[in-house]
C-alpha cells in the first residue's frame, strides 16, 4: 500500500524499480486515501527465489520421499513431470515476493521528488521510514485496476 501523499514521480520511480527487479506490477487506485500495488513474478523468478530461500519441499515418493531444500537443478526430485504448476503454495509465493521486494536497493545515492535514498539503501525501508509505503495484505475490492 502506497500513501496518496506520494508524488506521481516517486510512485512511477518505485514501480520502475519493481519492474527492474523482474516483478510483474499492477496498480490499483484505491477506494481510500491510498494506492495499492499488486506484485507477482514469473515461474522462473519464483523458483529462483525458492532456491535462494532454501524452501523445504517434499520429495516425490518415486524419487526418495522426505523433505529437502529446493534446488532448480534437482527439480525432477520434486516434480516428476517438470511441471511446477501448483508447486509453490500461496504463502511460499508471498514469502518469495516479499524477499524480492525487500532486496531492491539503490545502486547510488538517488533523489526522487523530495525523497533521497542513500547508496545501497533498501527502497522499501526508505519508503516505510518516510511513511510512503506499508505492507498490507488486505485490499479494497472496488478499486479500478491499471497495469504498468
Amino acid at each position: 500500500e502506497v500513501s496518496r501523499k506520494v508524488t506521481p514521480e516517486v510512485l512511477e520511480w518505485f514501480v520502475a524499480q519493481l519492474k527492474e527487479a523482474r516483478l510483474v506490477v499492477s496498480f490499483d487506485v484505491g477506494c481510500s486515501e491510498d494506492h495499492f500495488i499488486q506484485i507477482t513474478a514469473d515461474r522462473a523468478l519464483l523458483l529462483k527465489g525458492a532456491e535462494s530461500l532454501e524452501l523445504l519441499k517434499r520429495v516425490h515418493p518415486k524419487r526418495g520421499d522426505g523433505m529437502k531444500p529446493f534446488t532448480r537443478n534437482e527439480v525432477s526430485l520434486f516434480c516428476p513431470r517438470q511441471s511446477t504448476d501448483g508447486f509453490l503454495s500461496a504463502a511460499e509465493r508471498q514469502l518469495i515476493l516479499l524477499g524480492c521486494v525487500n532486496n531492491i536497493r539503490t545502486e547510488e545515492e538517488t533523489t526522487v521528488g523530495n525523497i533521497t535514498f542513500h547508496q545501497h539503501e533498501s527502497v522499501v525501508s526508505g519508503l516505510i521510514a518516510k511513511n510512503i509505503y506499508q505492507n498490507r495484505s488486505t485490499r479494497c475490492t472496488s478499486a479500478a485496476n491499471r497495469t504498468y
